[in-house]
């Protein structure tokens, strides 16, 4: 059982409890004072967290909602839990021992949160003036939309549209990702660029996958399809949670005037290069097994052990690159490949990730 250190800080006090992964199924009871929860992941990254809790606060007085913010710190070695306690007391701290599944510590933030809504927030995002009054004031007017996603801008201002890919994955969309079709021919027929057609910026647009950095999810629909499956370890387990969603019947939704600033990959650029191979590889096996037919299944699975393949020499290049943040960031990767490999053929990739 892994026991986690709940740090909740006030004006003058601070309270400590126990908070298990193997209890607390359900989420906590609403509070009516609180509307929105914002559940904010961190890993290692004090600069980018501070500038995220940062935005909460200054934006506050533009939001005519009352939000809480919940800080999962997923096993940080650094000063990242000190600056939550010491210059952020109104935020809420769950502190992690050690490092674990991106969604399995969401869940976390998510079991805790009391507000009507529940928001999902990567720590390197900035929120900007009333985004949480406009996606909570949308969910409140449509009944059937489960889900918002903010506009996730880059700090230069331009909308980042390579994360809005609208459509669910399929074989085919799949195989144009993993061929690397898509970086070839950007604009083909059967890429994830191809579910996005029609889909523009600014106008509100309804989508069956949104991306996970800046999505404000409704009570009710975490209640009736459960949380963030947790044998996704990294990589995927947004686009489970938007297909739950869907079959249950919720629409998912796109909303241009509430703005984030994204400033995208800081925890990704932390991992090594062979655990993101490993996490997202597994991701797609799962995602796949879970939603795809058995012949889709087979198929995809094949195709995942010919581009791993096919992938090895360069892998084996970038391990003997000259320059030695290159090698050390690549080391050990064509183990995983291998590793990966022998799981695609054999489809043994049915545990946790």
């Amino acid at each position: 059982m892994l026991s986690i250190a709940f740090l909740e800080q006030t004006d003058s006090t601070m309270d400590f409890t126990s908070f298990s992964t193997e209890t607390g199924k359900r989420l906590s009871a609403p509070t009516p004072e609180i509307n929105v929860s914002v559940c904010v992941l961190n890993w290692n990254d004090p600069v980018r967290l501070r500038g995220c809790l940062q935005s909460l606060r200054d934006v506050k007085a533009l939001n005519d909602v009352n939000y809480e913010v919940i800080v999962i710190d997923n096993g940080s070695t650094d000063s990242s839990r000190e600056l939550v306690l010491n210059e952020f007391p109104l935020v809420r701290l769950v502190a992690l021992p050690q490092n674990i599944a991106l969604a399995a510590a969401y869940n976390q933030g998510l079991r805790l949160g009391r507000g009507r809504f529940l928001v999902i927030l990567n720590n390197d995002i900035v929120v900007l003036d009333d985004c949480l009054s406009r996606m909570a004031r949308f969910l409140t007017e449509d009944s059937t939309a489960g889900i918002v996603v903010a506009r996730l801008l880059d700090p230069n201002g331009s909308v980042q549209e390579r994360y809005y890919l609208c459509k669910l994955p399929s074989l085919r969309s799949l195989f144009a990702e993993l061929s690397w079709l898509d970086r070839i021919w950007p604009n083909n027929p059967w890429g994830h660029k191809a579910g996005a057609r029609g889909w523009d910026p600014d106008k509100i647009f309804q989508m069956e996958q949104v991306p996970g950095a800046a999505m404000m999810v409704k009570r009710e629909v975490v209640e009736r399809v459960g949380l963030l499956d947790e044998g996704f370890r990294f990589g995927y387990e947004d686009v489970d949670f938007c297909n739950r969603c869907g079959k249950a019947g919720w629409t998912l939704w796109y909303l241009p005037d509430a703005r984030v600033v994204h400033y995208g990959g800081a925890s990704v650029a932390m991992m090594e290069s062979r655990d993101t191979s490993l996490f997202r590889f597994r991701g797609l096996l799962r995602y796949s097994q879970k939603y795809f037919t058995p012949r889709q299944y087979f198929i995809l699975r094949l195709l995942v052990a010919g581009i791993l393949v096919l992938r090895l020499p360069v892998v084996f290049a970038l391990e003997l690159w000259p320059k030695a943040s290159v090698r050390t960031r690549w080391k050990g990767t064509h183990r995983v490949y291998l590793r990966l490999f022998w799981e695609s053929l054999t489809a043994t990739t049915r545990v946790a990730c």
